[in-house]
C-alpha cells in the first residue's frame, strides 16, 4: 500500500494540475464560447469542469 500511494499522488496533482491551467484559460478569455468549444469537441461537460464554472 505504502509503494502505491506516492503514485496515486502524482496522478492526483498532475490532474489538479491540468484543471488549474483549464481554469485559467477560461478565466483569461471570454470564457463561454471556449467552453461551447470544449463541450463540443468533448461531447460532453466534465463534472469537474462543471464545478469550477460556477
Amino acid at each position: 500500500m505504502a509503494e502505491q500511494q506516492p503514485i496515486y499522488i502524482v496522478r492526483i496533482f498532475s490532474l489538479t494540475k491540468r484543471v488549474i491551467s483549464i481554469n485559467q484559460i477560461l478565466l483569461k478569455n471570454d470564457h463561454r464560447p471556449i467552453f461551447s468549444k470544449t463541450q463540443k469537441a468533448a461531447g460532453k461537460v466534465p463534472p469537474l469542469l462543471r464545478a469550477l464554472r460556477k
